[in-house]
C-alpha cells in the first residue's frame, strides 16, 4: 500500500471524526436549548405552586385564629380540626424534605394582630356569629374589645409558641419576585395583615372547610 493511499485514509477518518463531533455538538446544544424552556416552565409552576400553598396555610392560621381567639401551636393542629382549615397540610414543593420555616408570634406583632382583630370586628359586626358558625367576639379574646396593650386573656399571655405564618426553606433565587424579592425563602406567609393593607381571605371565615 503506497505512502499516498494511507494518507488519503487517514485523512477521511479524521475528516469524518471532525464531522461526528460537530454533529454530537449540535445535538447537545439542541437539546440544551429544547430541555430549558421546559426546566423555566417547571421552576414558574413550581413557584406558583409555592404562593398557592403559603397563601393557603395563612388562610388558615387566620380562619384558626377567628375561631378560637389564638394561632396554633403547630401546622399539624389545624388539619386535626373539624371543619378543617386546611383541605391538607401542604409540603414546600420548593424542597426535597418538603418542611417549612414556621414563623412563631412575636411581641413585635402586636401591631399586626390589632390589625387582624380589627378586621374581625368589622366582619363579626356585618356577618354576625350566627353566620360565622357560631363564633362571638369574646371567642375571639380580649384583644377584639380593646385597641390598648393586651390585658389577662390576650393571646401574648399563651405560654405556648403560636403559628402566624410559615416561610420556605429554599435559598435560592427564583424567576419570580414577590414581596420584592426572588430568594425563596424571604417570601413570608403570614395570617397577619401588614400596614396599609387588607386582611385577604377574611371572608372565607365563613366556610373554614372551604380554603
Amino acid at each position: 500500500m503506497s505512502v499516498a493511499r494511507i494518507a488519503g485514509g487517514a485523512r477521511r477518518r479524521g475528516h469524518m471524526l471532525l464531522v461526528a463531533i460537530i454533529a454530537v455538538t449540535a445535538l447537545s446544544l439542541g437539546l440544551s436549548m429544547a430541555v430549558q424552556p421546559l426546566r423555566t416552565a417547571r421552576q414558574r409552576m413550581q413557584e406558583q405552586e409555592l404562593l398557592y400553598r403559603g397563601r393557603h396555610i395563612a388562610d388558615g392560621i387566620r380562619r384558626f385564629y377567628i375561631k378560637y381567639g389564638r394561632f396554633p401551636y403547630d401546622l399539624e393542629e389545624m388539619a386535626d380540626q373539624e371543619p378543617r382549615f386546611l383541605r391538607k397540610l401542604y409540603a414546600d414543593p420548593m424542597t426535597e424534605s418538603g418542611e417549612w420555616t414556621v414563623v412563631y408570634l412575636d411581641p413585635a406583632d402586636l401591631g399586626g394582630v390589632k390589625r387582624l382583630n380589627s378586621a374581625t370586628r368589622r366582619l363579626l359586626q356585618t356577618a354576625g356569629g350566627e353566620a360565622l358558625g357560631g363564633i362571638e367576639e369574646s371567642v375571639v379574646g380580649e384583644e377584639l374589645n380593646s385597641e390598648n396593650v393586651p390585658q389577662s386573656q390576650s393571646v401574648f399571655q399563651i405560654n405556648n409558641r403560636q403559628v402566624t405564618g410559615i416561610r420556605s426553606k429554599s435559598d435560592e433565587e427564583g424567576l419570580t419576585e414577590y414581596q420584592e424579592s426572588r430568594i425563596y425563602s424571604d417570601w413570608l406567609f403570614s395570617a397577619l395583615p401588614e400596614p396599609e393593607a387588607g386582611v385577604p381571605g377574611l371572608g372565607d371565615v365563613i366556610n373554614p372547610g372551604g380554603g
